[in-house]
């Protein structure tokens, strides 16, 4: 099976320029790329950084012999997993200087190493992809979406390409098990020479049964008996691993609205539920509407990264509990979005957030009308 993914590595591709796409561990990366290169004219070579015959090749910085063979045989260098070879960013701009009309991708799956290998070597040199599970715009596109299943499949097991070719529940949640365990966790947990390994699975355990909610770091640093600092350290850890995303609160009135707290999604809900082993059917779960809420507000962020609309996302919430659960921003135009798992019910925006923002458009996002927002 092969869904088509929506970023066009053609339009990005530019001569003299290291196309870095980022993204977790089998979300699509490898799969997108050997894709384009079955269509491109290119002279092309293909590397795989776990090879250690790779490695070798930029221990101290590729040799001269071998940036001359890369730009003289060929007008395309991909190399996947380029998080495995030290000092690929140093090599990649030694290349793209000496031959400017060569065209070169990386792909990553550890962004927090593999960012700091390219960042600053690649500066003006490089354009980023950042890479998810599927969209449901891919999906839907393709085929593989079924009406009337769709949402609660993907509520309950995420959009991991992988899960989409399991036919039962227990091959789905063993395949959502082998990707959290083997794949996404393997890269945190070598990180920084973690001497406990099982804290940095306790926080995520902890954010998953806190989804939706406004997280303090001081209450996750007492119940996991670390430090406020290390707290913060694993979830900036998290964020850069592509498992979690932070969401900031929207405050311009500090004596009645919060403004310090974030709370946190799930890039896949599929793994959030592999966390808290809860894979019930909705009718019968009670964090249904945390779930809905996750996955808007993802499906969303997929959407403004892909066709290129950026933008800045907050919650609002007042000290007296009111709340909007996504706000965007935009060249001082804000929406503000109340995202209800209940078609039934009618929402008001918050009369304090109303006054305190009048000219912000107030829309609430359900089952029914979900579909603009997130594709």
């Amino acid at each position: 099976m092969y869904i088509q993914r929506h970023p066009d590595i053609n339009k990005l591709l530019e001569p003299g320029k290291v196309l870095v796409i980022y993204g977790p561990r089998q979300c699509g990366k490898t799969s997108l790329v050997k894709k384009y290169l079955e269509t491109t004219d290119f002279k092309y070579i293909f590397e795989t950084g776990t090879l250690r015959n790779v490695q070798q090749k930029f221990i101290n910085g590729a040799q001269q012999s071998i940036i001359d063979d890369y730009g003289s045989q060929y007008q395309l260098v991909v190399i996947d997993e380029a998080q495995m070879i030290p000092n690929i960013g140093e090599s990649m701009k030694a290349l793209v200087d000496l031959y400017p009309t060569i065209r070169v991708i990386l792909t990553g799956s550890s962004s927090f190493d593999l960012a700091g290998q390219v960042g600053e070597p690649l500066l003006g040199r490089q354009t980023i992809l950042n890479m998810f599970p599927l969209w449901e715009s891919e999906i839907a596109a393709s085929g593989y979406l079924v009406p009337g299943e769709h949402l609660e499949q993907s509520l309950l097991y995420g959009h991991y390409p992988e899960i989409f070719i399991q036919k039962t529940r227990d091959q789905k949640i063993k395949k959502l098990q082998d990707i959290a365990h083997a794949n996404l966790f393997k890269d945190i947990l070598a990180f920084d020479r973690l001497k406990k390994p099982q804290v940095i699975i306790d926080l995520l355990s902890l954010l998953a049964y806190q989804l939706g909610n406004e997280v303090s770091q001081s209450e996750l640093a007492t119940k996991l008996g670390i430090t406020q600092k290390t707290v913060e350290h694993y979830l900036t850890i998290l964020e850069q691993s592509f498992i979690i995303v932070p969401l900031r609160a929207y405050a311009t009135n500090p004596r009645g609205e919060v403004r310090t707290k974030k709370k946190y999604y799930f890039i896949d809900l599929g793994i959030r539920n592999t966390l808290i082993n809860n894979f019930s059917s909705l009718s019968v779960r009670n964090d249904v509407g945390a779930l809905w809420e996750n996955y808007c507000i993802i499906e969303r962020m997929k959407k403004l990264s892909y066709t290129n609309q950026w933008v800045e996302s907050y919650f609002w919430r007042s000290f007296t509990q009111s709340e909007v659960d996504y706000i965007e921003s935009q060249g001082g135009t804000m929406s503000a979005y109340e995202i209800k798992w209940n078609t039934k019910k009618h929402y008001s925006a918050p009369k304090l957030f109303s006054q305190s923002y009048p000219e912000t458009s107030w829309q609430v996002i359900n089952p029914d009308n979900y579909k603009s927002f997130v594709r």
